[in-house]
C-alpha cells in the first residue's frame, strides 16, 4: 500500500512491531537475489529571473535558460559520479530530470522555473584505497548543492538570486550482508528452480528499506519481471517467470522452516 509514495504500508507495518527472520520483497529482479539496491533524493530546484517583454529580452533574465545551466552541472556531477564511485552489487549513481515548468507566454522572458530531479545514491561504497564505507545521505545533499552553486557563482545573476533548493522526499537504500541465511537460501532454491543462481543489487527503491533500516529484518528482493517494464505504457511480465517465482518461495519457505 502506497508503495510508490514512500511505502507508507509497509512503514506502517513496522511501526505496530510486526517482525521477522527475513522478507522477501517481491518486486521484479528477472529471478535474481537483489540484496542491496540505490537510495533515492527526490529534490526542487527553483530559479527567479527577471520578466520582460520578449523583443527586450537582453534586459530581462530568462530563469529557464538559467535553468539549463543547472542542468548541465547536474550532468557533469553524474558523469564525475559514475565513473568514481563503485558497489559490488550495483550500478553506478544517476541523475534523472523528471519534472520541469517555467514562463508563462512565449512573448514574455520566464520570471520563474522549477526544475525537479532525482538523485540515486549507495548504502555504502568502495573508495578509491579499496576500502568500504556506510554512505551518508546529509553529505549527498551537500555535494549536490554544493557542485551546483559552484557553477551559479559565475553567473551574475544566479550569483545575488540564489536557486532555492528542496529536498522533499529520500528513499533510502537497503542492504543486507551476502553471508545472511536468508541472501543464500533464497539464492539456493532460485537456482534449483531456474537454474540460474545470482545475487546482484536492484538499481530503483523498494519498500525493503523499511524492514532493513528501521525494523533490523534481513531483506531481500525476488519476482518476475524486471524494472525495464515498470513505469512504461502496458507493464507485463513473462508468464514463466511468474510461475518460476511461485515454485521458488515454496521452495524457500521448505528450506526456510526445516
Amino acid at each position: 500500500m502506497d508503495e510508490e509514495g514512500g511505502g507508507n504500508g509497509t512503514l506502517a507495518c513496522v511501526e505496530r512491531g510486526y517482525r521477522a527472520d527475513g522478507a522477501i520483497i517481491a518486486e521484479g529482479s528477472n529471478l535474481e537475489v537483489f540484496a542491496a539496491n540505490r537510495g533515492a533524493w527526490l529534490v526542487s530546484a527553483e530559479i527567479t529571473g527577471r520578466p520582460i517583454h520578449a523583443s527586450l529580452r537582453g534586459f530581462g533574465e530568462n530563469a529557464i535558460e538559467k535553468m539549463m545551466k543547472v542542468i548541465q552541472s547536474v550532468r557533469e556531477l553524474e558523469t564525475k559520479w559514475m565513473t568514481t564511485r563503485r558497489h559490488p552489487l550495483l550500478a553506478p549513481p544517476t541523475m534523472n530530470i523528471g519534472y520541469i515548468e517555467g514562463g508563462v507566454a512565449a512573448s514574455t522572458v520566464a520570471e520563474k522555473c522549477i526544475m525537479k530531479f532525482d538523485v540515486e545514491y549507495f548504502p555504502s561504497e568502495i573508495d578509491k584505497y579499496g576500502n568500504r564505507h556506510a554512505v551518508d545521505k546529509d553529505e549527498i545533499v551537500r555535494e549536490v548543492e554544493d557542485h551546483i552553486n559552484l557553477m551559479a557563482a559565475g553567473d551574475a545573476w544566479l550569483r545575488e538570486h540564489p536557486i532555492a533548493f528542496s529536498w522533499y522526499q529520500d528513499c533510502p537504500p537497503f542492504e543486507t550482508d551476502l553471508s545472511d541465511p536468508l541472501v543464500q537460501t533464497l539464492a539456493d532454491a532460485a537456482g534449483k528452480v531456474t537454474g540460474k543462481r545470482v545475487i546482484s543489487g536492484m538499481t530503483a527503491g523498494c519498500d525493503a528499506r523499511h524492514l532493513t533500516n528501521i525494523a533490523k529484518v534481513p531483506t531481500v528482493v525476488y519476482g518476475p519481471g524486471t524494472c525495464h517494464n515498470a513505469h512504461v505504457v502496458n507493464e507485463y511480465l513473462p508468464a514463466e517467470q511468474y510461475f518460476q517465482a511461485i515454485e521458488t518461495y515454496m521452495e524457500m519457505i521448505r528450506e526456510w522452516t526445516k
